[in-house]
């Protein structure tokens, strides 16, 4: 996001906040329709981002009005919280398969089908 250095800090931080609620909307279908999990990634690397610059808000926005926003956001970032975890470990799988012997490989299939099952 380029800020021309003249942008008052209210009108920065609110140019800022669009871009990221942007970046939400446009991953969200994709979210939704399960296409990849980078679309989770990124929903979420925009919801963290967007509880950071709440962070910076003080004054531009109520404090009540800024205080229910930081509230729906750390929501957010709780009920995606889940699906991020399990789309890591079973994007990691290999890894954790390579992390033992060969024979004993096979012995974590019950543990990733139940992983992919709570996806």
């Amino acid at each position: 996001i380029e800020l021309p250095p003249e942008l008052p800090a209210a009108a920065a931080l609110q140019r800022i906040l669009r871009e990221l609620r942007e970046v939400m909307q446009q991953n969200e279908p994709g979210v939704i329709a399960d296409i990849d999990s980078e679309f989770l990634h990124d929903f979420r690397v925009a919801v963290r981002r967007t509880r950071s610059a709440l962070g910076q808000l003080k004054g531009v926005f109520a404090a009540e009005r800024l205080a229910q926003f930081r509230s729906d956001f750390a929501e957010i970032g709780k009920a995606t919280n889940l699906l991020r975890d399990l789309d890591v470990y079973l994007l990691d799988r290999r890894h954790y398969e390579a992390m033992l012997p060969e024979t004993l490989q096979g012995a974590l299939a019950p543990l990733f089908t139940h992983l992919e099952a709570e996806r």
